[in-house]
């Protein structure tokens, strides 16, 4: 998951899975945390960046060893990262918790990561 993909205010929204949620977080974080990682990248203009440019952004930012895929071990990392906001005292059965509920609504094929095109086909039924 690009990410993320979100990742972002995610204790409160992982932990509560009833109704309407998204896996990846609150779009403004989203935009904001991509944003800080493409600072330093001359000629970058993110008033022309659209929402599935950040998308993009997010996926290829968690997508540690560029394989294409977000993993279990990719996901933690997003969750946990501190410049999201998202190590406020989240115990480690909450976050194998968020990655399992992750992999089980938006791992389509069951293979144990997702994938780009899961990922962007999650964004369409996890719009808040």
């Amino acid at each position: 998951m690009l990410t993320l993909l979100p990742l972002l205010s995610l204790a409160n929204t992982y932990i509560n899975y009833q109704g309407e949620h998204s896996n990846y977080g609150d779009h403004a974080k989203i935009r904001q945390h991509v944003k800080n990682h493409l600072k330093d990248i001359p000629g970058q203009n993110f008033e022309e960046m659209t929402d599935d440019d950040d998308l993009y952004y997010l996926f290829s930012i968690h997508d540690v060893n560029r394989d294409g895929y977000l993993d279990g071990n990719e996901l933690r990392e997003a969750f946990i990262d501190e410049e999201f906001g998202n190590s406020e005292g989240l115990k480690l059965e909450e976050i194998v918790e968020m990655i399992d509920h992750v992999l089980l609504e938006d791992d389509m094929n069951n293979d144990g990561k997702i994938s780009w095109e899961e990922y962007l086909l999650s964004q369409s039924y996890h719009q808040v």
